[in-house]
């Protein structure tokens, strides 16, 4: 992975990697996350769904060569249609005008202009794709990069510190580095596949 696009997922880079849980502090609440094993079967139940849906459309974006305003924003309507929830769609639009401002103070293409002039709040993974283009990144590396960011790092991290500091010695299954890695192998899988 090169240098942009780990500065892309990263959780200091504004809108990257980091920026919300979906949903694992609302699981934990709940009670369906509670330690390793449950963390790991709901991470693994986003990486087969929401976690590819992010990969295939922002790895899609990443593909495309110097395409229509009216092209991305029917992309952008199609992302919208798979994300159920207007909380979610108005986060990611949030998320993605956030990532627009800054990805656009760091690299200069003629997408990443399309983009900014668009009518439509554009979501998170259309306007990480359009900055993995920017970059100088292939459509795999992207696909690899939204799961892995999404997932491995934000919110295993995320889940692990939702979980009342008094019950983290005693819920936890000591297996938080073998399910970081068997995600870490799924994560790479699922985002080759979306970026073929």
């Amino acid at each position: 992975m090169n240098s942009a696009l780990m500065m892309l997922v990263d959780g200091r880079f504004p809108a990257g990697g980091h920026t919300n849980s979906a949903g694992v502090e609302a699981a934990v609440r709940l009670g369906d996350v509670h330690d390793d094993a449950t963390l790991e079967r709901y991470l693994v139940g986003r990486l087969a769904t929401t976690g590819m849906v992010d990969a295939a459309f922002s790895a899609h974006v990443a593909a495309l060569v110097d395409p229509t305003e009216g092209v991305l924003d029917e992309i952008d309507a199609e992302y919208a249609s798979r994300v159920l929830s207007p909380r979610l769609r108005d986060a990611s639009r949030r998320f993605g005008r956030q990532m627009l401002r800054a990805g656009a103070t760091v690299w200069s293409a003629p997408m990443i202009d399309t983009i900014a002039r668009s009518k439509v709040a554009v979501h998170q993974p259309v306007v990480l794709g359009a900055l993995v283009a920017a970059s100088g990144g292939t459509a795999a590396r992207c696909g690899i990069a939204v799961v892995s960011s999404s997932l491995r790092s934000g919110h295993v991290g995320r889940g692990s510190i939702a979980w009342p500091r008094s019950d983290v010695g005693r819920r936890s299954s000591g297996r938080g580095g073998s399910a970081r890695r068997s995600l870490g192998r799924r994560c790479g899988v699922v985002g080759a596949a979306a970026g073929c």
